[in-house]
């Protein structure tokens, strides 16, 4: 996802011990397909945007990870969105990354 912080600048964000179903992308020139989406992606992204979309919230970066994102749990009015997303069926915990006291927060 990415979210704009207060100077305006787009910042390119991972959902912080969680993982969803990726959305197709498209090549942004010709139009098509470049890598296809998996069964529920387009799903889980909506229920995301429904969750935060133009709405301002907060970005607790949990670390960079080598593509460059930042890696933050997102919350909106004290509300753990990424926990949302796994509690909600929308995404699952990622455990191989999680960090106490997170782990049994996202598992339970």
């Amino acid at each position: 996802m990415q979210v704009q912080d207060a100077l305006g600048t787009k910042v390119k964000v991972r959902l912080y011990g969680i993982d969803a179903p990726k959305t197709e992308k498209r090549n942004r020139r010709t139009g098509r397909v470049s890598k296809p989406g998996q069964p529920y992606g387009e799903e889980a992204f909506q229920a995301l945007k429904g969750k935060i979309g133009g709405q301002r919230v907060t970005v607790e970066v949990r670390d960079i990870d080598r593509y460059r994102p930042a890696v933050a749990v997102v919350r909106l009015r004290n509300r753990d969105i990424n926990q949302d997303m796994v509690r909600e069926g929308f995404a699952w915990a990622y455990r191989q990354y999680l960090d106490r006291p997170y782990a049994s927060e996202y598992t339970g």
